[in-house]
């Protein structure tokens, strides 16, 4: 037998409808529409969803060159704008052309399968819309973010008073982390570049594998350092970081007048999927009063693992952590963690004075 759904009211009395409103927006937000189309969308997402476990949806590879996937792209849009049934039809279009990450037979690019629950998750979410620049604008969001790094930084081996934020790809995951430590530094040496700019500060060296993601030199050239910021060290027959060539690559640092701002782990490269010695690592940043920064952005989830935690032993050292929820959690793109051993570190990249949003107009 069929439960009853609790019948939210979908409708307001014609003296409550606001005056002046188009017909074109009116629509766009009727209740009734919606649970339509939201009903349609469910039905079809689980179809290919089905689909897709047995095989039975196209290939999506090999993709089609960029211009010629442009070109049928930019004819659909002339045959269908304005068509009332463009929305049915792109999201049929899309879900045939699109790679089919649900399918067996797809083999990891950057991207886990996502969870299917996920998708509900994200449906919630888009429709309050609630924002997270500041409290007030998304309460529970701020809320369950604090809570729920704190706990995942936990499991994940940091110590308790751990935290983090959550931001839009690895990345920018690591730019932020590097932000803090610039930040931290400055503040130890009397030197803000926050305020004062890059200038007014001695020139920086960040220490990391040869065998790095780019993002870390990219990190780094955003911050407005410079190539000749990034020290590369060597790699071992593993392509893991060689311990002796980072004393060496330190000391080469020193010897040019440059401040060691950080030393970057991988765990683990993009190329070859190496991990770093993270112990090693960070019983040496620890020794220097370095900033010690893990990339977790690939394989720190490993940590979860009882079978693979070895391969990040040492990470709880670690004064930041990125991890991609994306890649081996299974949550959609992008979604990237950032993890300070310290909660309050988290505040350090872009804390500022906004006094115009605590005025109290009274």
């Amino acid at each position: 037998m069929e439960q009853s759904v609790p019948k939210i009211e979908d409708s307001m009395s014609s003296d409550l409808k606001p005056q002046g409103i188009s017909e074109t927006i009116s629509r766009a937000y009727e209740v009734d529409r919606f649970r339509q189309q939201g009903h349609a969308l469910i039905d079809r997402l689980a179809q290919h969803l089905e689909n897709c476990q047995n095989r039975l949806n196209p290939s999506s590879y090999p993709a089609p060159e960029p211009e010629s996937e442009k070109a049928f792209w930019s004819a659909w849009l002339q045959e269908h704008r304005g068509n009332s049934s463009g929305l049915a039809n792109a999201i049929e279009q899309t879900l045939i052309r699109a790679n089919q990450l649900q399918d067996p037979r797809y083999m990891g690019h950057q991207v886990a399968v996502s969870m299917p629950s996920q998708a509900l998750v994200g449906m919630v979410t888009d429709l309050l819309n609630n924002g997270q620049a500041i409290y007030e604008m998304g309460p529970s969001n701020a809320a369950l973010e604090e809570l729920l790094m704190a706990e995942i930084g936990e499991a994940m081996g940091l110590p308790a008073g751990c935290g983090g934020i959550l931001c839009h790809g690895g990345t920018l995951g690591n730019l932020v982390a590097l932000m803090a430590a610039q930040r931290q530094l400055g503040l130890r040496q009397g030197t803000d570049v926050w305020t004062e700019g890059i200038a007014a500060a001695e020139p920086v060296a960040v220490l990391v594998s040869d065998q790095a993601h780019y993002c870390v030199d990219r990190a780094v050239r955003t911050l407005g350092w410079g190539r000749d910021a990034i020290f590369a060290v060597e790699t071992d027959k593993q392509h893991r970081m060689d311990m002796a060539d980072l004393e060496r690559k330190a000391h080469m640092a020193r010897s040019e007048g440059r401040i060691l701002l950080a030393v970057v782990g991988s765990a683990c490269t993009t190329s070859t999927g190496a991990f770093d010695p993270l112990a090693s690592i960070g019983q040496w940043a620890k020794k220097n009063k370095i900033w010690f920064h893990v990339d977790g952005a690939h394989g720190a989830p490993v940590a979860f693992s009882k079978r693979h935690r070895h391969l990040v032993q040492g990470i709880e050292e670690a004064d930041s952590v990125v991890m991609d929820f994306h890649k081996l959690c299974s949550m959609p793109a992008l979604c990237t963690g950032v993890f300070y051993k310290e909660q309050e570190k988290s505040f350090l990249p872009f804390l500022q004075q906004a006094e115009y949003l605590w005025s109290n107009p009274d």
